[in-house]
């Protein structure tokens, strides 16, 4: 699959948006758990929403001057990827560091962490493998044994992707970085951990630029765990800094600012680069930090406004934002596959919609699919991260 601003996919596997953290010394708005941070759900909502986008916004015909200029504001969307991945760093480096003084932090984060995604990632690759792929027509045919076993062990990023699954990639980076950084959290004290994940940023670019220079695809460059885990650690930072009452009161400062990051960085990153396209030297190369930067400057933002009635927080604190966010992970997982259910049955039907009714007719499907996929195989298996709470005995700072 070409890497495109159509090779994207969203990470947004993390958890419902956490609280922050009520820990001694904490800065942040403190807030319970029925209270969440809303305007992160939001957050999370306008970045699945660039993706579908971005994905369904591949049937649209650029020579037509009015689709092409729709087309190119789509384009924007694989950036959504980018933002997933800050949020992600920055709750899960959140949660781990505010239970780092559990009995059982081990044990209690993974637990976690499996309840969350196992159980509809899992599903989908049954439903895929067994269910979907087999009575439908693919342009490389059906996926060897092999190809298979790569998904069932999250490290498909490494290996050209399945058809209907090429978005899949973003998971098995996500599980890897699981799998590294709550032992990082867990032995070094939390200044450090803020220096480690700027040193691994700035190692993240050092590998980008490296393997341009020995000119590796950039397909790989984009799904490489060690080459992109600058968005990850970005988003660590970031909970490092909301821990850092200095630092978090010059966030405050400057919130207004911070809050049009990507309204300025990323058209600045079109004009220097002169397309959107994530194949590119310069967006291969620095692109992705400067936007990474972008996202978590936003997010900061939003953290620091937590409350107030800004026009920012009135959009992401929004019903329809939030409701895109709470089922991120569904429609993530499905809408490469409703889209070929759906125009399936178009052709089926001989229906010809125009674009500016298929793609909202995709999106509307996509939500009401994701709604019923995560009523009835998530929602039940959250409901036993109760039993996996961490048991506190102290408090590591």
């Amino acid at each position: 699959m070409s890497s495109s601003p159509h090779k994207t996919g969203a990470a947004p596997t993390d958890f419902q948006t956490s609280p922050m953290p009520t820990v001694p010394g904490s800065v942040a708005p403190r807030v319970s758990q029925e209270n969440r941070l809303a305007p992160l759900d939001g957050l999370r909502g306008l970045a699945i929403v660039m993706v579908l986008l971005t994905h369904y916004g591949t049937m649209l015909d650029r020579t037509s001057p009015l689709q092409h200029i729709v087309r190119s504001l789509f384009d924007f969307g694989w950036t959504g990827v980018d933002c997933f991945f800050v949020l992600s760093g920055f709750l899960i480096t959140g949660i781990l560091l505010d239970t780092r003084g559990a009995e059982n932090y081990f044990q209690a984060f993974y637990a976690r962490r499996i309840l969350r995604i196992f159980p509809l990632y899992y599903f989908s690759l049954i439903l895929l493998f067994l269910l979907v792929m087999p009575h439908i027509r693919l342009g490389s045919g059906q996926p060897e044994l092999w190809r298979k076993l790569v998904y069932i062990f999250y490290v498909q990023n490494w290996f050209h992707p399945v058809q209907l699954m090429g978005q899949y990639w973003t998971l098995a980076v996500e599980e890897q970085f699981y799998l590294i950084w709550p032992l990082v959290v867990y032995l070094f004290p939390q200044p450090r951990i803020l220096r480690i994940a700027i040193g691994g940023s700035m190692a993240a670019v050092i590998i980008r630029l490296t393997m341009l220079a020995l000119h590796v695809n950039s397909e790989a460059i984009l799904e490489n765990t060690f080459a992109r885990m600058d968005s990850l650690l970005i988003g660590a930072a970031c909970a490092c800094i909301v821990r850092r009452r200095n630092w978090f009161q010059a966030v405050q400062r400057s919130a207004n600012l911070l809050c049009l990051s990507p309204a300025v960085v990323l058209p600045a990153v079109y004009l220097v680069n002169g397309n959107f396209y994530n194949e590119t030297p310069f967006i291969a190369g620095v692109g992705y930090t400067l936007i990474d930067l972008s996202f978590a400057a936003l997010l900061l933002s939003l953290i620091a406004t937590t409350g107030s009635s800004i026009p920012a927080q009135r959009f992401f604190t929004s019903r329809l934002m939030r409701a895109f966010g709470t089922y991120s992970y569904a429609a993530y997982i499905w809408h490469i596959l409703v889209r070929v259910v759906v125009m399936n049955v178009e052709r089926a039907l001989h229906l010809s919609l125009p674009w500016f009714l298929n793609i909202p007719l995709l999106v509307i499907v996509t939500l009401l699919f994701s709604i019923a996929s995560y009523a009835f195989i998530e929602r039940p298996f959250l409901s036993l991260k109760r039993y996996f709470k961490p048991r506190m005995a102290s408090y590591a700072g």
